[in-house]
């Protein structure tokens, strides 16, 4: 029999106990999967099947992961247009070969603006996600759709001065029967991918909150379409971000 003393012990370590086990980690964003990729380039279509494999599955381990597709503009002199690049994307693939001391290259896959793999390695793409998921998100992200614009508020940025917050809009659901090129002859299936990006603004304290209007084509389908805010510190690693769907407002 316990006399009183035990008894409260006993309650202290249960207590103590279950204090313990109720700690959970705060949920980490998304991991960013970013795959350069070009419809002329013959390469590329088994690293857009990755990414779609990955972008269904939507987490790694237990890790969400956010899927996008940006076509780089380089391959279009070589027989095909591919009709989703832009000059834009191109760029950002150069400042990623910058920021990671690595040549350009397609199809490249870059996980959280920290590191890059071939984007048709399926193991590659999922050991750095797993090592990202390991890092925790500093910064916290949230959207929300009012009419044609987008509120936007990031906390958690007090220790990354000028980090950049950027929008981007995706499309999934789009293919594109190449005439000519590399892959000439075959009907090209794509992930999510970057219809529009730009730079929303800069980060100075610790918050950052904006009414964004949302600038969507007649073209593009609603019910495919995301917005995808990503914050991302002055060196290139991803810091925090969200997706938010569009086709249901």
């Amino acid at each position: 029999m316990f006399n009183l003393r035990e008894a409260l012990l006993l309650g202290s370590f249960l207590l103590g106990g279950s204090a313990h086990a109720a700690e959970v980690k705060p949920a980490r964003a998304p991991v960013v999967l970013e795959l350069f990729s070009s419809e002329g380039c013959s390469s590329c279509p088994a690293a857009d099947e990755v990414l779609a494999q990955l972008d269904a599955a939507g987490e790694v381990s237990g890790t969400p992961v956010l899927a996008l597709e940006l076509h780089v503009d380089y391959w279009d002199y070589l027989g095909w247009r591919d009709p989703f690049s832009s000059a834009e994307l191109t760029a950002r693939q150069e400042r990623y070969a910058r920021w990671l001391g690595r040549r350009i290259y397609t199809p490249q896959l870059v996980i959280d603006g920290q590191a890059e793999v071939i984007g048709s390695s399926r193991g590659q793409a999922v050991a750095a996600i797993q090592a990202a998921a390991q890092h925790p998100s500093p910064a916290g992200v949230k959207l929300q759709q009012k009419g044609g614009e987008l509120a936007v508020q990031i906390a958690g940025l007090a220790k990354f001065p000028g980090a950049t917050v950027l929008l981007a809009i995706t499309e999934r659901g789009l293919s594109t029967k190449v005439l000519r090129g590399e892959n000439s002859g075959q009907t090209l299936r794509h992930s999510p991918v970057v219809r529009a990006l730009r730079q929303l603004g800069v980060a100075a304290g610790d918050s950052y909150t904006a009414q964004v209007p949302l600038h969507l084509l007649a073209d593009w389908k609603p019910e495919a379409l995301r917005a995808v805010v990503l914050v991302q510190a002055t060196t290139g690693p991803i810091l925090g971000a969200a997706v938010l769907p569009l086709g249901k407002n």
